[in-house]
């Protein structure tokens, strides 16, 4: 046996260890932080009492940025302990077979792994160092949180706002999740949660679709009244108010750097133009294009805008202006192909529409969109088998179903498949939470079918 003591110097155990660490981590690292941070946080605001965890003390505490860095450090802890463990298994592994050839190959596999680390993290190095100078305000709602411990209780928020919010204001008296569930699609059953138990003020945050009934309610409720509106969400209190948007000038100058005041204006007046100020939404995305022309993020922002507005030919070329700038941004993407759809142009919809399943393979929102291109491009087979896909990433994921099944029934029913277009029905009437639109629109559909169903008997 060859005595190979000499090649075995003792660092590559470690080297071996922090190598797997950073590979583990490079996604983590070089993304931006806000959805998976504010996913983990929620999903660690509280243990069996309902005590906030260590996590939410030390976001509201010590701040967002500090608790985004402890939450990266010690998944990253746990993780070298762990590599530690299963580096020194192998070096035991070495020193009893004392092979050369044993050595040799572990030190091959320490020096492949160290590597593909650290390429894969040079590559995006410039995106990572501009995620982590970035404001933590961009991601999470450091000014929106200030505010609401101002607010009387009991407060409500939409669920994915609940799920965001909720561990950043320990103490505050919050909705209940099965509550804001039942009733933010539909403002009659939120009509009778809220005579039972007055709230105090509502926030609105995240994907339109699923707040935009109860956000028509209160904007024309003389109950309730605008208080605040920022990047991230839209605040109602009960009674008169007469809250202002800051001028440009003023946010602007709360910023260090002008790109994070650019993406700040432009996402604020994305929600400036929900709450129906719609000249504040454009001198602040002018002020942002003036501060960052270069900034894709901002263009495709716009491009929601004008198709918010059905200005669809401004979406389209404010969509197409951010894909110059970047040519895979995702959001620009989407809004070009409902911009195109709503634009009855369903040809230039569905050519667009083919980038989605690339760019984003298991988002339900995009598949969603690229199944009405392919709808309105009579690929009726594509979209019966992308809603299904979208169903199931939408289960997976723990998100409601209801309006994807409808959408497949219709399009089972589209294609004469009666029995499978029941079946959705039937699964998306058992929902507990459903709007009297969505089951109109079920008896509805189900009516039909079966007017179809008899004149093909009779024929």
């Amino acid at each position: 046996m060859v005595e190979t003591k000499r090649f075995y110097k003792g660092g590559w155990i470690f080297a071996t260890a922090i190598a797997w660490v950073i590979l583990l981590n490079v996604p983590a690292w070089l993304s931006q932080p806000d959805e998976a941070f504010a996913q983990n946080l929620a999903a660690m605001s509280s243990i069996a009492d309902g005590t906030p965890s260590w996590m939410a003390k030390i976001a509201q505490e010590r701040g967002l940025a500090i608790a985004r860095q402890l939450q990266v450090s010690a998944a990253a802890g746990i993780q070298l302990i762990l590599a530690l463990g299963a580096a020194t298994i192998l070096w035991a592994i070495c020193r009893k077979r004392n092979s050369r050839t044993t050595w040799r190959l572990a030190g091959a596999i320490c020096l492949a792994i160290l590597t593909f680390a650290l390429l894969s993290f040079g590559i995006r190095l410039p995106q990572a160092l501009n995620d982590w100078q970035t404001d933590s305000r961009i991601f999470l709602p450091t000014q929106l949180v200030t505010w609401l411990q101002t607010q009387p209780g009991p407060l409500f928020a939409n669920p994915s706002a609940l799920s965001l919010l909720k561990p950043l204001t320990p103490g505050s008296d919050w909705v209940s999740a099965a509550e804001a569930n039942a009733v933010t699609e539909d403002p009659a059953k939120w009509r009778q949660l809220d005579r039972a138990r007055p709230f105090g003020a509502v926030i609105l945050q995240g994907r339109l679709s699923e707040y935009s009934p109860l956000l028509a309610y209160l904007s024309v409720s003389p109950d309730w009244s605008l208080a605040w509106a920022d990047n991230f969400g839209i605040g109602f209190t009960r009674g008169k108010s007469d809250w202002q948007p800051a001028s440009t000038d003023q946010v602007t100058a709360d910023f260090k750097r002008p790109r994070d005041a650019a993406l700040y204006l432009s996402q604020a007046a994305l929600t400036l133009s929900l709450a129906g100020k719609n000249g504040d939404a454009i001198r602040y995305f002018d002020a942002a294009e003036s501060l960052a022309p270069t900034e894709p993020e901002i263009f495709a922002r716009r491009a929601v805008f004008w198709h918010r507005r059905n200005r669809f030919g401004d979406a389209v070329a404010a969509a197409d202006r951010a894909l110059e700038l970047n040519p895979d941004l995702l959001a620009a993407v989407q809004t070009k192909a409902l911009a195109q759809l709503s634009a009855q142009q369903p040809e230039s919809a569905w050519r667009t529409a083919q980038r989605l399943p690339q760019l984003a393979p298991k988002d339900p929102y995009s598949l969603f969109i690229f199944a009405r291109c392919a709808n309105a491009a009579h690929a009726y087979s594509v979209e019966t088998d992308t809603l299904e896909r979208v169903i199931a990433l939408s289960q997976n994921q723990g998100d409601r179903v209801t309006n994807y099944q409808i959408f497949l029934g219709q399009a089972y029913a589209r294609q004469g498949l009666a029995r499978q277009a029941m079946e959705q029905f039937q699964q998306a009437s058992k929902d507990p939470a459903i709007t009297a639109k969505q089951r109109r629109e079920i008896e509805e559909s189900r009516a039909l079918i079966q007017t179809q169903i008899g004149e093909e008997t009779q024929n």
